[in-house]
């Protein structure tokens, strides 16, 4: 009966999800104008053509978007969310690993708002991080691991700050192949999408036009549906940067901080809390870390309840779920202007997960060292 009720909150969660995605998605838009740009042979940056709407993600994500430019708008769009619409399911098929089904269902309803966010925007949060579980569920790193670390830089430069995610996992990268071969096939793959339509040096004026395109819009980063601690901070100010420069330089500042702080407690996590908790502070860091990026935490969650459960350590447990419903649940909307709208203000979703983190590594140092003791 259980499995039942998980199926059914399965099933008409994803069509919620699918029919938000086709009645707003704006941001599909942006992926598909790019394709044909592509396709009619014009530059795939262009802020002054296409203004807020302009494309910044990575040149060789091209590839991935061209084919939908041979179809018109609604067909593609429809062909979009078809894609999409499995994604779902396959995130907490995986989890499964980890959580048992009433878990499994709490934790959707938590993240519920996580899921509307991406299809409200049209972004590509879910399919990331179905990617990236795929990728450590699956034992590609294990069996094909510089297609891996290729195909996991190559996700998380969807968002490109959140990259520095993958600097928390230096077990990844024990020798500089690890990730030199990794960045030169994603510079290779970038090197046709940055040449079209472009005069002159190509390939340097389709990279200016690239980084044009990416600090287009720094005034975003003190938005209140930004949760990142950068966004935190320049609402303290009461301040928007005016320019790229001083986003990124808040963003070096938080991620050296608790760049700091990951590489002295990361040990005493597990090996999948490790990755993904890594993953989660590259959504914690960037400059625009919007509702949907927080699905990111979604797996660290489930692998620390699951130690927690191998452990005994109700505390923990206790600890996490309240954590994972102030990442997931906590809204303006859902507790309020006066209660959700102070927590937003302060970017709870992050503190969250910086607390859940610390909490957990704090909570296993202690069980080795008992151990040490008896």
């Amino acid at each position: 009966m259980t499995r039942w009720i998980f199926w059914a909150l399965m099933g008409l969660g994803t069509f919620f999800f699918a029919r938000h995605t086709w009645t707003f998605g704006d941001d599909f838009r942006v992926y598909y104008e790019a394709a044909r740009h592509l396709l009619s042979q014009t530059s795939l940056y262009s802020f002054p053509r296409d203004g807020m709407m302009c494309f910044k993600y990575p040149p060789y994500y091209g590839l991935i978007f061209l084919p939908l430019g041979w179809f018109e708008f609604s067909t593609a769009k429809m062909i979009w969310i078809a894609l999409q619409i499995p994604l779902v399911p396959l995130i907490f098929y995986f989890l499964s690993r980890y959580l048992n089904v009433w878990e499994r269902i709490a934790a959707f309803i938590l993240f519920w708002s996580c899921f509307v966010s991406n299809a409200y925007f049209g972004q590509v949060a879910v399919g990331m991080v179905f990617a990236v579980m795929w990728i450590w569920e699956s034992g590609f790193l294990q069996t094909r691991p510089i297609l891996a670390r290729t195909f996991l830089l190559g996700v998380l430069s969807v968002k490109i700050f959140q990259i520095v995610g993958a600097a928390g996992l230096p077990q990844l990268w024990r020798k500089s192949r690890d990730w030199l071969i990794p960045l030169a096939i994603l510079a290779v793959a970038s090197i046709p999408f940055l040449w079209i339509g472009e005069t002159g040096m190509p390939l340097v004026s389709g990279l200016r036009h690239f980084l044009e395109a990416g600090s287009s819009t720094p005034e975003f980063t003190a938005e209140f549906r930004n949760f990142g601690l950068p966004a935190a901070f320049w609402r303290v100010l009461h301040q928007n940067p005016t320019q790229p420069i001083q986003s990124v330089a808040v963003f070096i500042f938080f991620a050296a901080v608790l760049g700091w702080r990951w590489f002295k407690i990361r040990a005493a996590l597990s090996p999948a809390a490790q990755f993904y908790a890594a993953l989660s502070l590259g959504v914690v860091v960037h400059p625009l870390a919007w509702k949907h990026a927080f699905l990111f935490a979604l797996p660290m969650y489930a692998a620390f309840l699951q130690d927690a459960k191998e452990t005994r350590d109700r505390k923990s447990q206790i600890v996490i779920w309240v954590c994972a419903a102030v990442t997931g649940a906590v809204t303006s909307t859902s507790l309020g202007s006066t209660i959700g709208g102070s927590l937003d203000f302060i970017s709870e979703k992050s503190l969250a997960i910086v607390f859940a983190i610390e909490w957990m590594a704090w909570r296993k140092t202690a069980a080795i060292l008992d151990r040490r003791m008896v």
